[in-house]
């Protein structure tokens, strides 16, 4: 291209014909490249459910998935702003699911690899929606959940929730018409069933790539009466899906139930692969059992000179010494405070257990706390304590919260380090049904740092001594 400019004006002349048409690029480079997000969920729901039953799914599904719609019947204003609520403009209830997988088609199909339709009455478990759907693969055509168990097996129960690929869904838009046309039936499980069948050729599976869909469905489900006969059903313990619910409270215990049960499945897979490293490490060129404490955690900071040592704090039980450089002494105040009695009591509950008696803790002698930018904060304190015959013990122990999958570290400027995390405390939350301690704990079972992450070891080592108390004579 040749430029010209003289008196201010600019001519130009291209070597290029002018009929060159313009390529027009996306605005995204995730959509020129064809990246889709994982999962989409769409709720049907009623308007007078949407602050009840919607509002539950919205809070305890949203950190799980990439996108959660609620459809309903009518226009509506009062309803939370956290949700995205459609309105589907027809009151035939049997036709709702056609809107639904019509509008998915055509506005979210480019999105998305897989999409999981449920009503609001059904329990939905987030983390194991994702740990499954990850096992899957998306080159598949798949119409996958609970068949029934009669003459409609082909077709995937509606109320344990089904979900549809991308390439199935975009079958059922080339015969969405035909679907409308043909749905006879009340039941909305038929009216998809059949939907599925005439577009996809295909009958309802709950299997894919050997992982199985599985779903609890009792109409006459009571929670206070059935979970200690079903908290012994390993079948029950990895469903996805409960249907139905009838009433709030059911969901919260639920919930409350089905994250400790995935808090205790965490639990045992860190003690194997703490296994599997500790056996592994004598093929290290260490040697056996030269491993960094605790298991799995990066090995301390090692300073290369002398000016990059990290500090470390003394502490009693309601001073810390020395914590900067002008302070000799500080009251322990908000955090810390919370910070270094949630680890004395951690310490004194495993103690408990280690010893089988009561223990109490009369004082704590000595008190070091260090932070380490690459593994976490590192503690040891000598505790004094007393059994139920007023004997005392002197017990040196050594515990590590260590920081995992919610840190970054910057490298500023000026070659300093930044280290951001985020603790999270369940504790401070009042133990019951509620939604925030749900949802606390679900925090907690995605890796930030809490009190569950606490490693403790009980140094042996250090001089034990037994003081007999005197009698008051």
């Amino acid at each position: 291209t040749l430029e010209l400019n003289s008196n201010n004006k600019s001519f130009s002349t291209s070597t290029q014909s002018s009929n060159t048409s313009k390529v027009t690029r996306p605005r995204y480079i995730a959509d020129e490249l064809g990246i889709r997000e994982k999962v989409l969920v769409a709720v049907l729901t009623e308007p007078h459910r949407l602050n009840t039953f919607a509002f539950f799914i919205n809070q305890t599904l949203q950190d799980y998935v990439n996108r959660l719609l609620f459809f309903i019947d009518e226009d509506v204003q009062d309803f939370p702003r956290s949700m995205q609520v459609i309105a589907v403009h027809d009151k035939r209830a049997y036709l709702k699911p056609f809107y639904v997988l019509k509008y998915l088609a055509e506005k979210m199909i480019k999105l998305y690899d897989w999409f999981v339709l449920l009503p609001d009455n059904t329990y939905i478990r987030g983390f194991k929606l994702n740990e499954f759907l990850n096992h899957i693969s998306i080159s598949q055509d798949l119409y996958m959940g609970q068949a029934f168990d009669d003459v409609h097996a082909v077709y995937c129960y509606f109320g344990s929730g089904i979900i549809l690929s991308g390439t199935v869904l975009r079958k059922i838009l080339d015969e969405i018409d035909w679907c409308t046309n043909n749905a006879y039936s009340q039941d909305l499980t038929d009216n998809i069933g059949r939907c599925v069948l005439k577009a996809a050729k295909l009958p309802c599976t709950n299997t894919a790539s050997n992982y199985k869909y599985t779903a609890y469905v009792n109409y006459r489900f009571e929670f206070d009466a059935d979970i200690d006969r079903l908290s012994k059903n390993e079948d029950f313990n990895q469903t996805l899906t409960v249907h139905p619910i009838n009433d709030l409270e059911t969901m919260l215990k639920l919930q409350k139930y089905f994250n400790q049960v995935e808090l205790d499945e965490m639990t045992t897979s860190i003690a194997e692969y703490e296994e599997n490293i500790e056996e592994l490490s004598c093929y290290a060129p260490e040697g056996c059992g030269n491993i960094p404490w605790p298991v799995g955690v990066p090995p301390p900071f090692k300073p290369p000179t002398r000016f990059d040592v990290l500090r470390w704090d003394f502490f009693n039980e309601t001073h810390i010494y020395l914590k900067t450089d002008n302070d000799v002494i500080s009251p322990m105040n908000g955090d810390d405070y919370e910070d270094v009695h949630e680890v004395i009591d951690h310490a004194l509950e495993q103690l408990q257990k280690k010893y089988s008696f009561s223990l109490n803790l009369k004082k704590l002698l000595n008190g070091y706390r260090q932070f380490d930018p690459t593994r976490g904060t590192h503690y040891i304190m000598d505790l004094l304590l007393a059994d139920q015959d007023q004997i005392e013990y002197t017990k040196r122990v050594e515990l590590m919260r260590p920081l995992v999958t919610d840190i970054s570290i910057l490298r500023a400027p000026d070659q300093a380090l930044r280290v951001h995390y985020h603790p999270i405390k369940c504790d401070s939350i009042k133990r019951s049904y509620t939604l925030e301690y749900s949802r606390c704990l679900m925090q907690r079972e995605k890796g930030l740092a809490s009190r569950s992450q606490l490693a403790m070891i009980i140094i042996e080592n250090e001089p034990t001594k037994k003081i007999i108390a005197k009698k008051n004579t």
